[in-house]
């Protein structure tokens, strides 16, 4: 990209105010010539950012200290390089970059089409939806009580199973292959042919905080097994950011009394819970990051989680300052399933009756056992031990630390020796597995094709398990670590036979990560899980 003058920025900034950008953000109050209004960037109840819209406009928050113009304020809060900043003032103020090369321009005009593209991609799927000779999206939707006026405000659609229906349609708005392929709405097949990205879904638009449609998610309804599926990474769709429908949830958080979110687990129960009139719901697509609770915390003080999460996620919400409160379902039950036998406003009181996420765990503890039976209260205190030494915080550790002490009727020294000692076996345990990286890809390639089968199997078993750790003595009956053919995945195998999850290497957990992200779109079952483990054994079908 060519170098962009002094001239073109300036006016940029001028076709694009600062006061108006800010407000998309945030809720704005004048005071004379400047507005103020609660930072974007953390979390408080009373405004300390002001933005200085004359001279040469910019915004500074008293609170936090951060500060800068409108393209800053973009790579700021949308997490945007300073380039794809400046493309977005562009796109929004109808101005086009300078260009050097050919080449630059076959990149921007793709560019700069992404949204146009998903535009037409959104309306087209909602028609068929509505109009389409396939029922199934239909009948899919009522099977789940999502109503006609949810249909509409979120712009539901249905992609059919015809492979190149959008196709057609596109290309006969004159869009290039090569402007379809980047954008992510049509994909390239073996043959070299192209085809619909998306088939057999059900598609809900993810919409910016600008109304941009970014992207899509979709939930596969064919099968016994449904799963979601999403846009590939791309210039304007990144899975990592998304928090489906944030353009409509931000303004209901903003009115609730604690700056209250709605965690859903996906988009369907958010759809569900918007309908029993909770406007202030999100859901992630990505697994939950730090850099997802940063945009949370951006918009709410307190969330409601209605689904559990593991320890380290709530020391990522500890960690923003944020409320953590968790709704109490019936077992296995999700809000979807809850709101198709009780009513809005049952659903509504346990909303309001959500307790502390942190407590709501330690009182699980004693789940299906009777605490007045000496060997019960051993396992109680094993397993609020590792509750409270999951805890990051050490103020919020000792706060809950009292409280469980006080039920168990001990001593709160002896818990905290008690997890001191525990801490300390489960460090020594840590450095005893020598953290090694996995295989490279290169290595794998020149290796035995065995062992490639038997690293992807590896990874689908330690997925598995993270998402249903209850069929671990089922795994342990058949795998032990020496069956895992690499070094990290032994690891990370081990830790979890020895439930020292808590206690991961940074290594270990990056190389989760990366299996997490890779394995997100494949669903895993029993029959997945049996397949993998005879991979590892190399033995015979095991029962």
């Amino acid at each position: 990209m060519a170098k962009l003058s002094e001239e073109f920025i300036n006016q940029l900034k001028e076709a694009n105010p600062i006061v108006d950008v800010f407000n998309s953000y945030a809720e704005l109050k004048k005071r004379g010539r400047i507005y103020v209004c609660c930072c974007p960037f953390h979390v408080e109840k009373t405004p300390s950012c002001t933005i200085y819209p004359d001279g040469d406009p910019h915004f500074y928050c008293f609170g936090c200290g951060e500060s800068g113009d409108v393209i800053t304020l973009l790579m700021k809060i949308d997490d945007l390089s300073y380039m794809d900043a400046v493309q977005t003032l562009a796109n929004r103020a109808g101005m086009t970059l300078p260009i050097q090369n050919k080449q630059e321009r076959k990149f921007q005009i793709s560019y700069d089409k992404c949204y146009e593209i998903n535009r037409e991609t959104a309306n087209f799927y909602y028609n068929k939806l509505l109009r389409g000779t396939d029922k199934s999206g239909l009948q899919f939707l009522a099977s789940h009580r999502i109503r006609p006026q949810t249909v509409k405000k979120f712009g539901i659609g249905f992609a059919s199973d015809d492979p190149q229906q959008l196709l057609h349609y596109l290309r006969s708005k004159n869009y290039s292959e090569n402007e379809l392929l980047l954008t992510g709405v049509c994909q390239r097949n073996p043959d070299g042919s192209l085809s619909d990205y998306f088939r057999n879904q059900i598609l809900f638009p993810v919409i910016d905080l600008r109304g941009n449609i970014t992207g899509f998610t979709g939930k596969i309804i064919t099968g016994e097994e449904p799963h979601w599926s999403a846009t590939p990474e791309n210039a304007v769709f990144s899975r990592k950011k998304l928090l489906f429908p944030l353009n409509i949830a931000r303004h209901a958080i903003a009115k609730t009394a604690s700056g209250t979110v709605i965690l859903a687990q996906d988009v369907l129960n958010a759809a569900a819970i918007w309908q029993a009139g909770c406007e202030n719901v999100v859901a992630s697509w990505a697994f939950i990051t730090p850099q997802l609770v940063k945009l949370i915390a951006q918009y709410a003080s307190e969330v409601i989680l209605t689904y559990p999460v593991e320890q380290n996620v709530l020391n990522y919400f500890s960690d923003a300052d944020l409320t953590v409160r968790l709704l109490h379902l019936e077992y296995a039950q999700t809000p979807e399933n809850y709101l198709k036998q009780h009513t809005p406003e049952e659903f509504r009181n346990l909303i309001t009756h959500a307790g502390d996420a942190n407590l709501m765990q330690l009182e699980n503890c004693q789940n299906g056992l009777d605490p007045k039976n000496q060997e019960n209260q051993s396992t109680i205190l094993q397993r609020s031990m590792q509750i409270l030494a999951g805890i990051r915080n050490p103020l919020e550790r000792e706060v809950y630390l009292v409280n469980t002490a006080k039920k168990l009727q001990i001593n709160p020294d002896y818990l905290r020796i008690q997890i001191d000692l525990y801490t300390k076996r489960q460090t020594i345990s840590q450095k005893s597995r020598v953290s090694t990286r996995s295989l490279r890809k290169e290595e794998l390639l020149s290796s035995d094709i065995r062992n490639q089968r038997k690293f992807r199997a590896e990874q689908q078993i330690i997925l598995f398990l993270l998402r249903f750790p209850e069929e671990l003595p089922r795994v342990q009956q058949y795998l032990s670590p020496a069956d895992f053919v690499t070094k990290m995945h032994q690891n990370i195998y081990q830790a979890i036979c020895e439930n020292q999850t808590a206690f991961f290497t940074a290594e270990e957990k990056k190389c989760i990560t990366e299996i997490q992200n890779h394995y997100q779109e494949i669903v895993l079952n029993q029959e997945t899980l049996t397949d993998c483990m005879t991979v590892l054994q190399n033995t015979g079908t095991m029962r």
